[in-house]
Formats: structure tokens, sequence, C-alpha cells
């Protein structure tokens, strides 16, 4: 079956309308290390403006909404699920942290950044427990609206 010109034209507009858009990150910051394969969630914290939690994926993150122009204070956290049906203090399951990047810092002038995993607490299949591990990364204020200018800041875990 072949489609007529219009038809051809109508299909090609359509599939034009429904392309998602991407756009460069303003800010990266690349993990020297794997995504550990236990891992539930992952956490990206910035300082004072936001905190994204995200299930694991393929290691691969973005956190839009970031304030253009000033510096982004930023930990990326591995994360766990603590025991079956425990809850934390806001009523979401508890995770524990058992991989963090530490805080570092991006700007414009140095929006790039190549980092190691610290505080590993885990065998090569899953988690343990970790004294030296951090609590789970927070942060109680709110990313900048869409239609201000702000940065977007791309993560991830390299092999």
């Amino acid at each position: 079956m072949s489609l007529r010109p219009s038809a051809f034209a109508a299909l090609l507009v359509l599939t034009a309308c429904t392309r998602e858009t991407y756009r460069n990150a303003d800010l990266q910051l690349d993990i020297l290390a794997p995504q550990p394969a236990f891992a539930d969630r992952v956490r990206v914290c910035v300082e004072g403006v936001r905190t994204r939690t995200v299930g694991a994926g393929d290691g691969r993150y973005a956190v839009p909404g970031l304030p253009s122009g000033v510096p982004a204070e930023i930990t990326v956290q591995v994360l766990v699920e603590a025991d079956a049906g425990e809850m934390d203090d806001t009523g979401t399951e508890a995770l524990i942290a058992v991989a963090s990047t530490g805080r570092v810092s991006l700007t414009e002038q140095d929006p790039w950044l190549e980092v190691e995993l610290e505080h590993f607490a885990h065998s090569d299949t899953e988690a343990q427990a970790c004294d030296s591990c951090p609590e789970p990364c927070r942060t109680t204020t709110t990313a900048t609206p869409e239609d201000d200018d702000s940065w977007l800041l791309a993560t991830r875990f390299l092999d």
C-alpha cells in the first residue's frame, strides 16, 4: 500500500510535531565507576536548590531547573531500600546510601568534572551495611521555574 502525497505530507507533519526536543546539558558530572547493579535508586542533590531521586536505570540522569550563573554544589548517591516496610520520617520508604560522590562544585567556568565513588559498602552483587556511608542527602528548596533562565545538569556513571 502506498500513501498519496497529501496523506504522506500529513503524516510527516504529525510526526514532526510529536518529536521530542532535546537540550544539551549546561553542567555535567561523570562518575568514573559503573552504577552498582544492586542500586534501587539514585539521588542527585544540588545544595539549596533541588533533590531528585529516580529509580536506578541506565546510569544517566538529568536534573533540570538549576539557577544559572551560580555554582552548583552537587552530591550523587546510590541508594538501596531499607528493610521491607520501614518508612522514613516523611512516610515514604526508607532508603540507605551505600555509595556517594561526595560534594563537588560545578560552575559556568568549570561546567564538567570527573569524580570517583566514595563510601562503597557492597559486595559485587548486593548492598551491605556501611558505618561510614552518609545519610541520604536532602534539600528543602525548589528548582528554578521552567520559564526562567536555568541550567540542566547531566550525571552519568561510566564503566
